[in-house]
């Protein structure tokens, strides 16, 4: 629908002025630029709001002028003009542009971690670890580094992507506790943080309380509960390391 209604507005009248005709082209060229761009890169989709405002009002100005004219009355004209907007804001099978923007604002664009469990867990690193080394989902890598102040195994900046294939193979998915431990063992880690961002069926998940090797220590209170929680690792003696665990690229069968 949007293909058809730019490429009738921007052809509709040979009258009106070229100036008219050209911003319309201009509008529909820079829609298709930026859903290109977007495409695998969503930051930029907002961008395509600018043309969706120009000929959602282009189509209501021509769908009004039309129905006012074929009725004889131009206040009906702005009745329909008015209902049909408020539908496209508010009504979701039609676009609901209004709410979305406000969830987006209000949700989906919210200061993280802002104020919440999540806080309180990086404030409580930041006051009791020292020289703590983290294992937590890699998303959380810069937060636990500049508001905790510790160090973690991954995260967004250290270009590794098997690191991560590594991480959620040896401590989401183990298929022992011993295994886990070797892995955060060999990689030095001394605390492990699972998030609402880890999958649900990851290791610690499935008995948050019950493996001797992993200490709970924050929240004080309803640990098993909580949707964040912080584990101290407690390696017993005969816990080794394995280079397999560092591998950086996929090894070749």
């Amino acid at each position: 629908s949007c293909v058809l209604t730019f490429l009738y507005s921007a052809f509709r009248h040979q009258k009106q002025p070229d100036h008219a005709q050209l911003t319309n082209i201009f509008f529909g060229a820079w829609f298709f630029l930026w859903v290109a761009l977007s495409r695998d890169a969503m930051r930029y989709d907002f961008f395509i709001g600018i043309a969706l405002a120009v000929f959602t009002a282009f189509g209501l100005k021509t769908f009004t002028d039309k129905v006012g004219e074929y009725l004889q009355n131009a206040r009906a004209g702005e009745i329909i003009a008015i209902t049909t907007l408020t539908l496209i804001l508010f009504w979701a099978p039609i676009g609901g542009h209004a709410r979305y923007s406000l969830y987006a604002a209000t949700q989906m664009r919210t200061a993280i971690p802002g104020y919440g469990q999540l806080n309180d867990t990086l404030h409580w690193m930041k006051t009791h670890l020292n020289n703590g080394v983290i294992a937590a989902h890699w998303r959380f890598g810069s937060q636990l580094n500049v508001r905790a102040g510790v160090k973690t195994l991954i995260d967004q900046d250290h270009y590794l992507p098997n690191w991560i294939y590594l991480y959620d193979k040896h401590v989401h998915h183990a298929t022992t506790e011993r295994e886990a431990l070797e892995y955060l063992k060999t990689h030095q880690a001394t605390h492990i943080l699972i998030t609402r961002d880890d999958p649900h069926e990851t290791f610690l998940n499935k008995n948050p309380l019950g493996y001797k090797g992993f200490k709970p220590v924050f929240p004080k209170t309803n640990f098993a509960a909580s949707h964040i929680k912080l584990w101290e690792i407690q390696y017993p003696s005969d816990i080794a390391t394995n280079e397999k665990y560092l591998e950086t690229t996929v090894p070749k069968k």
